[in-house]
């Protein structure tokens, strides 16, 4: 393969998030307000239910530094490197995530997997909320994957699978988020009925299903819960 710049593919996907079993769990209604974590997050304190809050699990329960410096900074890094032999073979590659923080913030759970990716959120509203829901969105950055050399992976070639527990219980079609495959554009991934927690855990893969030049190949995409 002339033209190659390494003896490798290396792919690397940033997840960014914008302003037990598969898991979704009625809270309590509350002043308008949204939540969505992708990958590592921090609260202040305890998760949002704990024993010392068993009357109101909503006292005090606060975003660190009020959120806004660490939802605008955190990213999550998910990656895979590829030998020459595996370049376009048709075999998927899982991407490893580089996240550490693997428990949900709703009870501390050990929900996630290492090298998988936490999705979870809600939206809130006084009273119940009734049947209203709100959408989570992905979009990459650009349509594809650059190396920055003029070469170019669609993102079309990453998917993802989605589970909840850590300990190998839940199904995929009981999961708030579905399985999926990223587009080249904005898509809606999941509609979360408000006052309701949900959350799940995605392994991300690299189809593989092309001859691309060596390289490392980066990409973004945000994730968004977009409330009317």
């Amino acid at each position: 393969m002339p033209g190659l710049r390494s003896h490798a593919l290396a792919l690397c996907l940033l997840l960014a998030a914008c302003p037990a079993y598969a898991f979704k769990v009625e809270i309590k209604g509350a002043n308008v307000s949204a939540y969505l974590r992708v990958g590592d997050g921090r609260i202040q304190g305890a998760p949002y239910t704990t024993s010392t809050r068993a009357q109101d699990p909503d006292s005090q329960w606060v975003f660190k530094d009020k959120d806004l410096p660490i939802r605008v900074a955190q990213r999550t890094r998910a990656s895979a490197t590829l030998t020459p032999s595996q370049i376009g073979n048709g075999v998927p590659v899982p991407l490893v995530s580089d996240a550490t923080d693997l428990r949900s913030h709703y009870d501390d759970f050990l929900f996630c997997r290492p090298g998988e990716v936490y999705v979870g959120g809600f939206s809130r509203r006084p009273g119940n909320g009734g049947t209203d829901s709100v959408s989570l969105e992905v979009e990459p950055d650009t349509g594809t994957l650059s190396d920055g050399n003029g070469n170019h992976i669609p993102f079309t070639e990453i998917s993802w699978t989605t589970r909840g527990n850590a300990s190998g219980g839940g199904n995929e079609a009981s999961q708030p988020i579905l399985s999926g495959r990223f587009s080249a554009g904005r898509q809606t991934v999941a509609s979360f009925q408000v006052n309701w927690w949900h959350e799940s855990c995605h392994q991300f893969y690299y189809l593989n299903s092309q001859v691309v030049a060596a390289g490392e190949y980066n990409g973004t995409v945000t994730y968004t819960l977009s409330v009317p």
